[in-house]
């Protein structure tokens, strides 16, 4: 056999492998742009050695108008922002709906975060409304996150009934008391309507005058939580993961990442996370009475509790 013919012999066994192996990634549902970069081929190739062997581009039907569908995709393209590709979200429906729709669906939520947090000229023209619930009960707590290779803490502020999370905060350094004062200076700033009770753990800071001073002058009563006893905290305790949950998949590798990468997961959570416990709606339409998330008091809503830096030491 001469040197020609076998590498002839190799090309056609290649073609027929990759051929086959495309057979069985297509009865999965995964698209031709993924396959062709895992094995370092050309989409014109695969076409190519496709028309030649007489095979056929058998797509599955699309469901353009099915609403489960649609909203599924936009739910993974909201928590694993930045991360899944729309050939990636296609590929997890199982070709249910084609990249292509994907990139259509979640087009008018792309340019939806530039919009929310754009910078505040005024608290005034912030300032959220009352809402048609009552505030009655808040939670405080913070939680501890590593990136690249730094700790930050996170303060965030929970709305108990609703669980709307009404303000956050990143430091890069153990909270102190008056952190935690001004942190819930801003938060307090922001909205019309006051709880009735705070809780929190008995961590020092909760402990100080300041704290307490802080309380008393706005009418609201604290509740410190039995030590060793989560389970007083459970509202607050069970949103912690979600942020958490968030950060990890967002894999932030700076502070300023880490800002917007926090940023996006409040308005997922808030704005267009629907909650069982809630019979479906969101958190923002039980706190703020919105339906929509393109309202232009939720935006502004979320616009002015955004944190805008990180607070250093």
């Amino acid at each position: 056999m001469s040197k020609r013919e076998r590498k002839k012999m190799v090309k056609d066994n290649l073609r027929r492998l990759l051929l086959e192996e495309w057979g069985r990634e297509q009865a999965k549902g995964a698209s031709v742009s993924n396959f062709c970069r895992a094995y370092g081929l050309s989409r014109k190739t695969l076409y190519a050695w496709r028309k030649a062997s007489g095979q056929k581009l058998e797509t599955l039907p699309i469901q353009r108008a099915d609403p489960l569908l649609k909203q599924k995709a936009i739910e993974i393209f909201l928590r694993y922002k930045g991360t899944w590709s729309s050939e990636t979200i296609s590929l997890a429906l199982k070709a249910a709906l084609s990249a292509s729709t994907v990139r259509k669906i979640i087009r008018p939520y792309r340019d939806l975060w530039k919009a929310a947090g754009a910078p505040r000229n005024s608290r005034k023209a912030d300032t959220l409304q009352r809402p048609r619930t009552p505030n009655l009960v808040w939670s405080t707590d913070w939680t501890e996150c590593r990136v690249n290779g730094r700790t930050f803490f996170v303060l965030v502020a929970l709305d108990e009934a609703a669980r709307f999370f009404t303000g956050w905060k990143i430091l890069d350094r153990v909270p102190k008391s008056s952190d935690l004062r001004s942190f819930l200076e801003e938060t307090l700033e922001r909205y019309e309507e006051r709880p009735v009770l705070l809780k929190s753990d008995r961590a020092q800071v909760f402990m100080s005058a300041d704290w307490a001073a802080l309380l008393e002058a706005n009418g609201v009563a604290p509740h410190r939580v039995r030590p060793h006893s989560p389970w007083e905290q459970g509202t607050i305790e069970r949103a912690i993961p979600e942020v958490k949950a968030w950060i990890r998949a967002g894999g932030p590798r700076n502070p300023s990442e880490l800002i917007a990468c926090i940023d996006e997961g409040m308005s997922m959570l808030n704005f267009l996370k629907p909650k069982a416990v809630l019979g479906g709606r969101t958190p923002a339409r039980v706190f703020l009475g919105t339906s929509e998330t393109s309202d232009p008091a939720s935006r502004r809503a979320l616009a002015a509790a955004a944190p805008m830096e990180i607070s250093h030491a």
